[in-house]
């Protein structure tokens, strides 16, 4: 079976998912019901999304300029 873990298995609360899978509870749970089109298409498409629209905002935070 094909699976985008990773292996660090911490869900972020502030995102609602996985920090190193980037799939949801629900998603993690639901995985080894999927089929294999299913499983294929999030690695494809749907993860990769998250990864970077969670990246940018991580980088976001590194440009802001602190209040101190």
């Amino acid at each position: 079976m094909v699976t985008p873990c990773t292996h660090i298995c911490k869900i972020d609360t502030a995102i609602g998912r996985c920090s190193g899978c980037h799939r949801t509870t629900y998603e993690i749970k639901q995985w080894s019901s999927m089929s294999e089109q299913e499983q294929i298409a999030y690695m494809q498409c749907v993860i990769p999304k998250r990864r970077m629209t969670y990246e940018a905002s991580l980088l976001d935070k590194v440009r802001e300029p602190s209040d101190t």
